[in-house]
């Protein structure tokens, strides 16, 4: 009698299709993969993207991401993902391995919505190049709950929202590393500065911010 895995039979029952374009059996197909015009977007001072969250297979597949907790959206978009911070990395002369610090979210936003969609893409990312990345994930947290960045007018209530919600922690082993801050998507870049703010004052010398789309 075959065994089934909660996933393969999850699957059975509700076959897989392309977040874009509803093509069955796969998450994110090729076609639509290949029309994702994937290159570094800067988004503000060391604060980058690799794709235009406007293009809808993007928008779709970092939405299934995210609210679906559709975890195979972050390893089909490992390969692309890893070659553009890979790339960005060596033009700014950073070798590695690299600390991939995923952006925390507050523990009422994390037990709401069951998992954390950067620290997903951060795994991906570093399971795809763990000659180039590792993953650090106990040494940013969020220290207070704020309302969703999506509630708020222009950046600098951005940054008031967000003023003072990060502490970090960068031990010994790591505090050599050069530093990516990753998340799914950045706006006005705020997050990424306040959370900069924090590994700064923790220690680390080298951060660059960089998220799948902008």
């Amino acid at each position: 009698m075959d065994i089934f895995s909660k996933e393969s039979l999850l699957d059975l029952l509700f076959p897989r299709a392309c977040v874009a374009c509803g093509v069955e059996n796969t998450l994110l197909c090729g076609t639509c993969t290949k029309d994702i015009p994937f290159g570094l977007s800067m988004a503000g001072t060391r604060i980058a993207a690799a794709a235009p969250y406007r293009h809808e297979a993007v928008r779709r597949a970092l939405w299934a991401l995210k609210y679906r907790r559709n975890r195979a959206v972050a390893d089909t978009l490992a390969e692309p993902l890893a070659e553009t911070l890979i790339r960005w990395l060596s033009a700014e002369d950073i070798a590695g391995p690299v600390a991939l610090i995923p952006v925390p979210l507050s523990r009422r936003r994390k037990r709401m919505r069951g998992y954390n969609q950067a620290e997903t893409l951060a795994r991906s990312l570093a399971a795809h190049s763990p000659e180039h990345f590792v993953v650090l994930t106990r040494v940013l947290w969020r220290t207070r709950h704020t309302k969703p960045q999506t509630e708020t007018s222009d950046r600098a209530e951005r940054l008031a929202n967000l003023h003072g919600s990060f502490t970090a922690h960068i031990g010994e082993r790591h505090a050599h590393l050069p530093v990516v801050l990753i998340d799914d998507v950045t706006t006005t870049g705020a997050t990424f500065t306040e959370a900069r703010h924090a590994v700064r004052a923790a220690g680390a010398r080298t951060i660059l911010c960089f998220a799948a789309a902008h």
